[in-house]
């Protein structure tokens, strides 16, 4: 799982997530708390190379529109 930040035409790669990091809502609530400060600064956050595992509990908690397809 790799954190991409957009902003008007601009990407910037954060970089991946540790790959051996356990998939829970804890994870969900750090990247969605990265969210709400790129944000704040008219940044956008895209989740991409997805494990199924991130993707499932996206999709359970209804934020699936933050991965990439």
């Amino acid at each position: 799982m790799v954190v991409v930040l957009e902003q008007g035409g601009t990407t910037v790669r954060l970089g991946p997530v540790d790959p051996t990091r356990r998939c829970d809502l804890g994870l969900v609530d750090d990247l969605l708390r990265v969210q709400h400060h790129a944000a704040r600064l008219g940044w956008t956050l895209r989740i991409v190379e997805v494990r199924d595992d991130l993707r499932e509990l996206f999709e359970l908690v209804g934020l699936v529109e933050r991965l990439e397809p």
